[in-house]
């Protein structure tokens, strides 16, 4: 660049509200927290921001959630907020290096890491905001009956659920987001990798029983190895043929996975006992009959 014709001082605010929310006013996006244009997260973190208390005041103006349900937007997205302020700090200070020795040093390393695939596939989910999540929210649990979490980890309550093609009925291909995304909580069955006749009907009495109590607030998907697996259920069937979305779920028996409007899991069972899911929509929705 030369001969500009105009030239500014730009000066990097970097500032975050220590409430996201207060009463009845809530502060999202830029409102919330500002920071430098490094990394480009500014966009991303501020839909994030409305997309996490959109579903909340969704379901309390709705009447089918507690207000406190609302204390939640604050704990889950004020540590992201800081996060994102690090890591944008981070970038602008690499990025403004003075000095023709630090410069060349910064440069070096950066074109010897950059074309590391780890270092690569981390930095794109880092700045596409993937790695987000809330495993510390009050409002995500689970519940394993011995090690079955441990032999078989999966995707912990809290992250954000995983997207995999899977068939649908037609024997069309079927990404598990078409069946995830949208303004109710959805709970995924799945019949495990080593399907127990007993444990499926179990699993499927349960669920009916919990759409019966939540009418309207809940979705149901029966994710399953063959259709044989599925003729007690008349609800959404997606096929998993090869096993792939049972094992990146860590499904290896019957396991329930409930997510939310948002795309992140808030509650995962293996058993899925009846008493253990209510014990959890009780977190979030308003106790029923």
């Amino acid at each position: 660049l030369c001969d500009p014709v105009w030239i500014s001082n730009f000066t990097v605010n970097e500032r975050k509200v220590r409430e996201y929310a207060r009463g009845r006013v809530f502060l999202a996006g830029d409102a919330a927290h500002i920071h430098s244009p490094a990394g480009g997260q500014g966009m991303n973190t501020g839909i994030q921001d409305a997309i996490n208390l959109a579903w909340k005041l969704g379901l309390v103006l709705g009447g089918e959630s507690p207000p406190a349900l609302l204390d939640t937007y604050h704990r889950e997205r004020n540590e992201i907020g800081r996060e994102v302020l690090a890591n944008a700090d981070r970038l602008t200070t690499l990025a403004t290096k003075r000095g023709a020795v630090r410069q060349h040093m910064r440069n070096l390393v950066a074109q010897f890491v950059g074309h590391l695939d780890l270092v690569e596939r981390h930095a794109v989910n880092q700045l596409a905001e993937i790695f987000v999540g809330y495993p510390g929210s009050p409002i995500v649990g689970e519940y394993g009956a011995g090690i079955a979490w441990t032999l078989a980890r999966g995707i912990g309550p809290g992250c954000r659920a995983r997207d995999l093609c899977l068939t649908n009925e037609d024997g069309q291909p079927e990404l598990l987001f078409g069946a995830l995304t949208g303004p109710r909580h959805v709970l995924v069955m799945f019949t495990g990798l080593h399907p127990n006749e007993r444990a499926t009907a179990g699993m499927l009495e349960a669920v009916r029983a919990i759409e019966k109590s939540y009418p309207g607030v809940l979705e149901s998907v029966l994710v399953t190895l063959s259709p044989d697996d599925a003729t007690d259920w008349a609800g959404r069937v997606l096929l998993d043929e090869e096993g792939e979305c049972h094992r990146a779920y860590g499904a290896g028996s019957a396991t329930l996975y409930i997510t939310r409007p948002d795309g992140y899991v808030g509650f995962r069972a293996q058993p899925p006992e009846e008493r253990r899911i209510e014990e959890w929509l009780h977190t979030i929705f308003v106790a029923r009959a």
